[in-house]
């Protein structure tokens, strides 16, 4: 699912140590080490993430820093500054009204504190990139087209009902200018 940009970012030179490991069916740990400029300490980013389907069917995934790991003992390296992160993904399913096709409504809430003191310049670069894995993937798992032509036909058949003869001209010439526009 991860193209050439993303596999860039995952991989990237700063980012010295990528690893994780399952605890139980609903429960993982991750440790990276990411370093920044010249200067400054690595930030070592050691998490627990625990999931949970609720029994109205959404998605509950919570992630908390900890001290440490059993499953990563090279996680202690006093070298590396700790960096406290806390963030919460709540998926819900919904349906958009008049449509058939299935939708997820995502909310994600994170809080990140990196110690330290770090030039704004930095986090300003970096939060750009933060969301940027959900955004491929909204766009990936995008069900908007097949939600907009469904629900476009709906309205067209009711305004056709209420404008017989008069509708299905109009969208004709629509669609005629736009064939002969994109040509």
């Amino acid at each position: 699912m991860t193209n050439k940009k993303t596999n860039k970012i995952i991989s990237a030179k700063e980012i010295t140590v990528r690893k994780a490991a399952n605890l139980n069916p609903h429960t993982m740990h991750t440790y990276m080490v990411r370093e920044f400029i010249l200067g400054l300490r690595p930030r070592r980013f050691l998490q627990s993430h625990i999931w949970k389907k609720l029994h109205d069917n959404r998605l509950v995934h919570v992630t908390e820093s900890v001290k440490t790991s059993a499953l990563f003992a090279e996680a202690n390296d006093p070298r590396h500054e700790e960096a406290h992160v806390v963030a919460g993904y709540f998926y819900t399913p919904s349906a958009v009204r008049g449509s058939s096709v299935a939708t997820t409504k995502f909310k994600w809430i994170n809080q990140t504190d990196l110690r330290g003191v770090i030039p704004h310049q930095l986090v300003n670069r970096t939060a750009v990139k933060l969301m940027q894995g959900f955004e491929e993937m909204r766009m990936y798992f995008s069900k908007d087209f097949e939600i907009d032509k469904e629900s476009r036909g709906l309205r067209m058949e009711k305004l056709a009902a209420s404008f017989p003869g008069e509708i299905e001209g109009a969208e004709g010439e629509r669609a005629n200018e736009r064939k002969n526009f994109l040509s």
